[in-house]
């Protein structure tokens, strides 16, 4: 057995462990280019999922609900609502960069692992994920390395766990953008109800503004109007007074007939008392009452028709007075004249035709002046239908200006309630972009403490893949070294074991085996201690258990390598299982051996024979696994030397078979034979 050191464990649990991890050599590539592939993956699928069409659409749609341009007043209530979104957009573009930043950030601590991991595991491959060593001082099994895929399983969940943290981000972000859309939603609607509101007002008021235009044109033609016919009026009315001062004149000429009548009557009274000429008295007279009645009722007429002309014309009796007054005095002078001579009836007579002929020029005069009476009154109802039409136009002027008034107002507490909901909006819109500042402020503090956490969580994770790698250099180069050193001792020690039977063959073999078996002895220093001389039981019975014990060891070592050959998928856990049944016999054999220890003399050449059987079956453990795993050219030409060695064993074996030796010995050689036979056959194998 090779001598073991403190500090390290022995050398089959890290030969062990460089085999199991040569096994899976071919999976440490796959395991790179899988995770290689979830960074591309993932860097594809936040690239596809930011640049794709639904995402940038609603992204474009939200933008352009908030910054539709409406009113003056609504895009200036609406300004810091645009702005923060587009802080909050840039900020979206800052964790699409630093999400890319991260990626590539993965990328080159992947690249800088694959090139330390190519660099520094060329020849072993991937280390076990659970590798436990024995300490020679302790029997506890100690976890000396926990590497593997394992790490980068790890990482790549850290990345995924991190990616998807992002995304849950973007993914709260976008619904607090919908949020806020939504909150603008009323806001909007209340401006385009203001728009619309405002637009009403305005056609109204464009409307009031026609209808003051119409109004003022109508007050305007009418107005003109007015001045014509005030002008037409004022020429009439002229016209009139000069008729009506000619009528005045009429009337005067009628009170002086009335009154010469009166007198006629009278002095016809008179003829009738002194009955002069009574039938010329009564044709006259009839004539007179005739003509008399006639002139009366027209005259009734006349004045019946003209009550309202009297009170006008009330100013010109004072001439129709003195007119009254001279008449009244020719009357006079004619009654005088008539009451004296008859003649002076003859010329009252023409007198009295002259006067008739005078009233029907009266009359027509009258005739003309009822005609213009009726043309004045028809000229004062429109005069009136004039002034009610203007009347009716003032009201209605009044009513539209009180309306207008009233809609004024209405417009103007409705612009002054529209002011005041307007600066509450403003207030509510500064307090909710301050809430969303301090949100934002809160949520990018929160970033850059994760975007921190995850940079010493990497930076943690560089270091641990760092100080793997040196531990895997330095695992490497001890165990080359390690295992050159264990190959070295093992063919001086073949070396050694072939001068001695190369002695053996030339000599006798009862003093000299003893002699040469001794010095191996000496050699193996770990056997010494468990194999020293004693004095004690029956020599045959213990070497025949001791020979049968490594028959049977030699049986399990072939159907360790008849299961290794049969069954490659179940080859680790029944090699485990086959190992503690080994070492469960090698218990057995050392109980063996220290019932050896009481033999007789030629006990030493059983120990020697143990010892070369202990240090067949390490050869056959070792070969097993060298069976089953990547050699190096070293390896193989320190086997193909040990191949060499051992067939001059079996060479000086069988020659020491022709000899004449002790039956135990016989069969021990015989069955080392056997275990070189299948060593070599083993080696071939392998070749």
């Amino acid at each position: 057995m090779t001598t073991k050191s403190k500090s390290r464990p022995p050398l089959t649990t890290r030969l062990r462990a460089t085999f199991d991890s040569r096994r899976t050599k071919n999976e440490n590539p796959v395991a790179n280019q899988t995770v290689a592939l979830d960074t591309d993956s993932l860097r594809l699928i936040f690239e596809e999922s930011l640049n794709a069409q639904p995402f940038q659409s609603a992204i474009a749609s939200s933008l352009a609900k908030l910054i539709q341009p409406n009113i003056k007043d609504a895009l200036d209530t609406l300004q810091p609502v645009v702005e923060a979104v587009c802080a909050h957009e840039v900020l979206l573009r800052k964790a699409n960069s630093s999400v890319e930043n991260l990626i590539a950030r993965l990328e080159t601590d992947h690249l800088r692992y694959d090139s330390k991991s190519l660099s520094g595991l060329d020849v072993e491959g991937p280390i076990r994920k659970n590798v436990e060593y024995k300490d020679t001082n302790s029997e506890s099994p100690i976890k000396h390395l926990n590497l593997g895929p394992s790490h980068k399983e790890i990482k790549s969940h850290d990345n995924l766990t991190s990616l998807t943290e992002i995304s849950e981000r973007l993914e709260a972000q976008n619904s607090k953008i919908n949020m806020l859309s939504q909150d603008i939603k009323p806001i909007k609607d209340f401006v385009m109800g203001f728009r619309s509101d405002t637009q009403q007002s305005d056609a109204a008021t464009a409307e009031f503004k026609t209808q003051l235009d119409q109004i003022g044109h109508l007050v305007s033609v009418i107005h003109s109007n007015i001045g014509e016919k005030m002008d037409n009026i004022k020429n009439e009315i002229e016209c009139l007074k000069s008729k009506v001062e000619q009528t005045s004149s009429g009337d005067e000429r009628l009170d002086k007939v009335i009154a010469a009548t009166n007198q006629i009557d009278e002095n016809i009274s008179d003829l009738k008392e002194k009955n002069r000429d009574s039938e010329l008295l009564k044709s006259t007279q009839t004539n007179n009452v005739m003509i008399l009645d006639q002139v009366i009722n027209t005259i009734e007429t006349k004045l019946n028709k003209l009550p309202a002309m009297l009170d006008r014309i009330e100013s010109h009796l004072t001439q129709v007075d003195a007119t009254r007054d001279t008449e009244s005095i020719l009357l006079k002078q004619i009654i005088s004249k008539f009451s004296t001579e008859q003649n002076h009836i003859e010329k009252f007579e023409g007198l009295l035709a002259s006067q008739t002929s005078e009233l029907g020029s009266v009359i027509e005069k009258n005739v003309s002046q009822l005609e213009l009476l009726s043309d004045i009154k028809s000229l004062q109802l429109n005069q009136k239908d004039v002034l009610s039409k203007l009347q009716s136009l003032n009201t209605i002027y009044i009513k539209e200006n009180k309306s207008q008034q009233s809609r004024l107002t209405s417009i103007n507490d409705q612009f002054s309630s529209l002011s005041l909901a307007l600066s509450t909006i403003t207030i509510q819109l500064e307090e909710f972009k301050n809430k969303i500042e301090l949100k934002e402020a809160a949520q990018i503090s929160s970033l850059s403490k994760e975007n921190a956490e995850t940079k010493i969580s990497f930076q943690a994770i560089i270091d641990g893949i760092q100080a793997q790698t040196q531990l895997f250099n330095e695992i490497r180069e001890n165990l080359s070294a390690e295992i050159l050193s264990t190959l070295h001792s093992l063919g001086q020690k073949n070396e050694v074991q072939h001068n001695l039977l190369t002695d053996i063959k030339e000599a006798d073999v009862s003093a000299e085996i003893l002699t040469s078996l001794h010095d191996l002895v000496q050699k193996n220093s770990d056997q010494q201690n468990l194999l020293t001389i004693t004095r004690g039981a029956e020599r045959s019975e213990d070497i025949l258990n001791a020979l049968s014990g490594i028959r049977e060891i030699n049986e399990g070592q072939s159907n360790i390598l008849s299961l290794f050959r049969k069954e490659d998928e179940d080859r680790s856990a029944k090699v485990l299982e086959k190992l503690n049944h080994l070492e469960q016999r090698d218990e057995i054999h050392g109980n063996l051996l220290t019932g050896i220890k009481e033999a007789d003399a030629s006990e030493e050449i059983l120990a020697t024979l143990n010892n070369l059987g202990k240090k067949n079956e390490e050869n056959h453990n070792i070969l097993t696994e060298i069976k089953e795993s990547d050699v190096s050219a070293e390896i193989l030409t320190t086997l193909h030397d040990l191949d060499q060695k051992n067939e001059a064993q079996h060479n000086l074996l069988t020659e020491i078979k022709e000899n004449k030796v002790g039956v135990e010995i016989l069969t021990t050689l015989h069955d080392l034979g056997q275990k070189n036979e299948e060593n070599h056959n083993i080696l071939t194998e392998i070749k």
